[in-house]
C-alpha cells in the first residue's frame, strides 16, 4: 500500500470550488435533485427593480435615521454658533464699558449691566440646549448600535444554524467509518472534538457584541486546525466502503459550500468600526475553514482512486 503521504490531502489555494462534477455518482446526482448542495453558490443575482416591501421599509428607516441625525447636527451647530456669538457680544460690551470707566478715571469693574446679564442668561439657556442635543445624539447612536448588533446577531445565528445543518452528512459519514472499522483517518477523541466544535458555533453570549464575534472566529479557527490534521493514521489497515466515501465527499462539499455562502451573506454595511473589523475577521475564518475542509475532500478522492 502507498505510504501515508500519498493519502494526505493538501489545501487548495484561493476559494477553489469543491464540487467535482466529473466525479459525481448517481447517488450524488440524486442528492442534488432532492435538494442537495447547489454548485453555483458563488454566483450572485443582482436585482435593480421590484424592491420588496421589506427592503423598501428598511431603506426608508435608514433614510429617516440619517435625516434625524442630520437635523440634530444642524441644530447643534446653530446652537454652538449662538453661544459663540453671544459670548463675543458680552465680552465686547464689558470691554467697552471698562474702557469708558478708565477714561472717566474709574476703576475697572466686573459688574455686569442688565443688558449683559440678559445675554449671559441666554448663553446659559443655549448651553442647556446644547447638552440636551448632545445627549440625544449619543442616545440615537447607541440605539442605532444596538439595532445593528441585533441584526448582526440574527444573521450569525442563521449562518451557524445553516453550517451545523450542512455538516450533518459529513459527520454522519465520519461516525459510520468508526463504527464500521474503516480506514482510520481520525481518532475518536478528535472526531468528538469536531462534533462539539460545530455545536458550539451556535452558542452566543447573552450580551452580544464584538467579543461574541471574536469568540465565534476562534472556534472556527480551531475547527480549521482539526481539518489540517486529517490524514491516514499510522498503522491503520486500508479497509474501505465506496458508499461511505461518496457520502463523505458529498457531505464535505455541502459543508464547505455552506461556509462560503454564509460568509458572503455577512458582507454588510456596519457603522461600528470595531464590529466591522470583527466581522471581516470572521468572514476570513469561515472562508479559510471552507478551504481547509478540502483537505478531507482531497483525501477521500485519493482513497477512492485506490479502491
Amino acid at each position: 500500500m502507498a505510504n501515508n503521504e500519498m493519502f494526505r490531502g493538501r489545501p487548495s489555494g484561493g476559494a477553489e470550488r469543491v464540487a467535482d462534477q466529473s466525479e459525481k455518482s448517481n447517488d450524488e446526482k440524486t442528492f442534488e435533485k432532492d435538494g442537495g448542495f447547489d454548485d453555483t453558490f458563488s454566483s450572485k443575482k443582482v436585482e435593480v427593480e421590484n424592491v420588496s416591501p421589506e427592503k423598501q421599509e428598511i431603506k426608508n428607516e435608514d433614510e429617516d435615521r440619517a435625516s434625524f441625525l442630520a437635523y440634530l447636527a444642524t441644530k447643534t451647530e446653530k446652537t454652538d454658533q449662538g453661544i459663540e456669538r453671544k459670548s463675543e457680544v458680552v465680552k465686547d460690551t464689558q470691554d467697552k464699558l471698562n474702557q469708558v470707566r478708565i477714561e472717566l478715571g474709574l476703576p475697572v469693574s466686573d459688574e455686569l449691566p442688565p443688558s449683559v446679564k440678559t445675554e449671559m442668561d441666554s448663553i446659559e439657556k443655549l448651553k442647556q440646549v446644547k447638552e440636551s442635543l448632545d445627549a440625544k445624539v449619543l442616545e440615537f447612536k447607541e440605539s442605532r448600535k444596538n439595532e445593528e448588533n441585533k441584526i448582526i446577531e440574527n444573521k450569525l445565528k442563521d449562518a451557524t444554524e445553516d453550517i451545523s445543518l450542512n455538516s450533518k452528512t459529513m459527520l454522519d459519514a465520519l461516525y459510520e467509518r468508526q463504527q464500521q472499522g474503516l480506514t482510520q483517518i481520525q481518532d475518536s477523541d478528535r472526531f468528538h472534538m469536531m462534533v462539539s466544535g460545530i455545536k458550539k458555533l451556535q452558542n452566543f453570549d447573552s450580551a452580544f457584541g464584538p467579543e461574541s464575534v471574536s469568540s465565534l472566529t476562534n472556534q472556527i479557527n480551531r475547527l480549521a486546525v482539526m481539518f489540517e490534521e486529517i490524514q491516514i493514521l499510522r498503522g491503520s489497515s486500508f479497509k474501505e466502503s465506496s458508499e461511505n466515501l461518496e457520502k463523505l465527499a458529498y457531505g464535505v462539499r455541502r459543508f464547505s459550500n455552506s461556509l462560503q455562502e454564509d460568509a458572503s451573506k455577512l458582507s454588510i454595511e456596519i457603522e461600528d468600526p470595531e464590529m466591522e473589523d470583527k466581522i471581516k475577521e470572521l468572514r476570513y475564518a469561515m472562508n479559510s475553514l471552507a478551504e481547509r475542509s478540502q483537505i478531507l475532500l482531497q483525501l477521500v478522492n485519493r482513497m477512492r482512486e485506490n479502491l
